[in-house]
């Protein structure tokens, strides 16, 4: 045996799972004249991949000596292959960094049997997921490069070596932002596409199974280790391959309900979306749905109940919770402020994610690919599929998770009221159901209301024209808009979606110059808010939402050059302020309000050679402005 030999043996033997000096290089494809960010991504995967010590195909498994006997504890080559160092090792086989002389010289990753790991079920295993891997052609899945037989007999294949870190430590260290994040993340959904259009359920999606390499200067990803993939319609091995009845199938941070389960019930590709909408909640929040600590410590049935029975929180709930350092230190990592990280998961991303996590599969996306076309229609501020709930569906939820008190209640009520008493617990039921179904789209209103309104103003307000672009946004925030106008329910908070959602398409139409709808749609809003003020004469808020209305739909008349419809309509929002003022309302914004009454009131008045009263109106405007001011200066001297 040569001295080189020699030595790679003795480092197998004691199992050094880091690369040595000469395997630190950098990665195929270099950076050269890329930029930046290319070059910083690029440093990111490297740097990080030499601080975990290996390029391993299996990551989250150290190298140990237990899978080299005494025997064979010296080993020079594997068929045409010579090993370099362990990597690291799996339940049944041991990675090793290898080269290949010919017919071509180039860095491999082998992954061999262990030796005593040779039953029947293992060997079909392992021939599995050899199966599994060959059948698959996809830049972003490892490739199969060749397989054979050691000469002690026991099978191995040779895969593509991939140089990088896992999609989570790579985020992490590259501070993506939410975009870059759910760029990568639609990458990891067309390689799960592939293997499930080939017949192949991988079962176990987690970061350490994707992992992020740098090629040709951009990160691309690898998924890997289909060592417990499950075939669909057809067979992998010529061996017989199940999953035994009570036999647990995966990482139970990652697993599906189904999987939890341990039933006959088969598990199909859906159990592959969970886990990815598993992977998606930790990419957004930095964390797994249900906590890591929780799930260890809890007991084996009791870890698998939280899975199958427990609602995660939404992500932005989940980031809400966060203290001030821990949502300082994530804000950092993403490049931006908290609460726009919060903000931009509201809504659209919240009901993705949830999508994915639906305890009833069913509910699911029915395939990756569907996944992540709804992720690049959120990145194209276009209409996703998933949306929140409906109130029938939680008031459901809400009862199988309470079948035990609610079956008792029922008994009881039965017992006493007999009907009557059961109707009123229903009536309650159903009540809670609307409210929390209510307390929901108010939130997705919410982060709607807030997304139209910067896009619009920052983005939209300042251009002279629109480009089919900024039409094609804001027609999809019309459609997102109509669905709260259309919102059923006659209590005050359904009608106020429904008058909010009136008056957002009309203000969406204003801006793309479909004038007749918009003056219908303010003319709607006014009227419904104006019911709303009479039915709930205690509340401001309804008063203040008429007048916004109003001035909305003068300044329409105004822009159209209908200056004498502008101002009768400017003259009924000041009857509207006169009585807004009256009422225990934010003084400082109702002078606000006040002083852009008098300025657009003025501007109108000067239209129409009506100077003296133009010069009063747009004094008065400017006086009341001078005065927050000097109130604002006031209160920051006081600080």
């Amino acid at each position: 045996m040569s001295p080189e030999s020699e030595k790679v043996g003795k480092e197998l033997a004691a199992a050094l799972g880091g690369p040595t000096a000469a395997d630190r290089t950098a990665f195929p494809g270099g950076v050269g004249d890329q930029g930046d960010e290319a070059r910083t991504r690029n440093e990111t995967v490297e740097k990080a991949s030499l601080a975990a010590g290996s390029f391993s195909l299996d990551p989250a498994m150290p190298a140990t000596t237990a899978s080299l006997p005494p025997h064979e504890s010296v080993v020079e080559a594997v068929g045409p292959y010579r090993i370099v160092e362990q990597l690291g090792e799996g339940g049944f086989g041991v990675v090793f960094l290898a080269e290949q002389r010919e017919p071509i010289r180039r860095r491999v990753a082998l992954k061999v049997l262990k030796l005593g790991m040779d039953s029947r079920q293992i060997l079909a295993r392992f021939e599995a997921e050899r199966q599994a891997l060959a059948l698959m052609d996809h830049a972003n899945i490892a490739k199969v490069l060749d397989a054979g037989t050691t000469a002690a007999g026991r099978p191995y294949f040779v895969m593509e070596l991939v140089k990088g870190i896992s999609v989570t430590e790579y985020c992490r260290q590259g501070s993506l932002s939410t975009k870059a994040r759910l760029e990568l993340f639609i990458l990891i959904c067309q390689a799960v596409q592939h293997a499930h259009q080939k017949g192949v359920i991988h079962r176990d999606i987690k970061p350490s199974n994707v992992l992020v390499a740098m090629q040709d200067g951009a990160p691309t990803v690898k998924v890997i280790d289909f060592g417990i993939a499950k075939a669909i319609n057809q067979r992998l091995t010529e061996e017989s391959l199940h999953t035994g009845i009570g036999q647990l199938v995966g990482t139970p941070l990652y697993m599906s309900p189904e999987q939890a389960e341990m039933s006959p019930l088969e598990v199909d590709t859906r159990g592959d979306i969970y886990s990815l909408g598993v992977l998606l909640y930790e990419l957004l929040t930095g964390t797994t749905p249900f906590e890591r600590e929780r799930l260890q410590q809890a007991s084996f049935d009791e870890m698998r109940r939280i899975i199958r029975e427990e609602e995660p929180p939404l992500p932005s709930a989940r980031l809400s919770t966060l203290n001030g350092e821990a949502a300082s230190t994530l804000a950092g990592q993403r490049r931006t402020e908290f609460w726009r990280l919060v903000q931009s998961l509201r809504g659209d991303l919240d009901w993705i994610v949830m999508k994915c996590l639906e305890k009833d599969r069913t509910r699911r996306y029915e395939t990756a690919a569907a996944l992540a076309t709804d992720i690049q229609h959120f990145l194209a501020d276009e209409p996703v599929n998933a949306a929140a709930p409906s109130a029938l569906y939680k008031f459901k939820k809400f009862a199988r998770r309470h079948r035990v008190p609610l079956g008792a209640a029922v008994t009881t009520a039965s017992a006493i009221l007999i009907g009557a008493g059961l109707a009123i617990w229903q009536a309650a039921v159903a009540t809670q159901a609307r409210a929390e179904a209510e307390s929901a789209q108010t939130e997705t209103m919410e982060a709607l209301r807030s997304a139209t309104d910067d896009v619009v103003e920052k983005l939209i307000g300042s251009k002279a024209s629109l480009g089919p672009r900024e039409r094609s946004y804001l027609e999809a925030a019309i459609e997102r808009w109509k669905r709260f106008a259309a919102y059923k329910g006659e209590s005050a908070l359904a009608r106020r979606m429904r008058a909010e959602g009136a008056f957002r398409i009309a203000y969406l139409q204003a801006k793309l110059g479909d004038y007749e709808e918009a003056l219908a749609n303010f003319q709607t809003a006014i009227r419904l808010f104006e019911k709303l003020s009479q039915d709930f004469p205690a509340e401001p808020s309804f008063l203040h939402d008429v007048v916004t209305c109003q001035h909305n739909l003068a300044n329409l008349h105004a822009s159209r050059f209908d200056f004498l419809t502008a101002r009768a309509v400017y003259e009924e929002a000041r009857k509207k302020l006169i009585e807004l003022g009256e009422l225990e309302f934010d003084k400082r914004h109702y002078r606000s309000l006040l002083a852009r009454h008098y300025h657009n009131l003025g501007n109108v008045l000067r239209h129409l050679g009506e100077r003296p009263e133009a010069r009063s109106a747009l004094t008065t405007a400017l006086e009341i402005w001078m005065e927050l001011s000097l109130t604002d200066d006031a209160f920051r001297r006081e600080l």
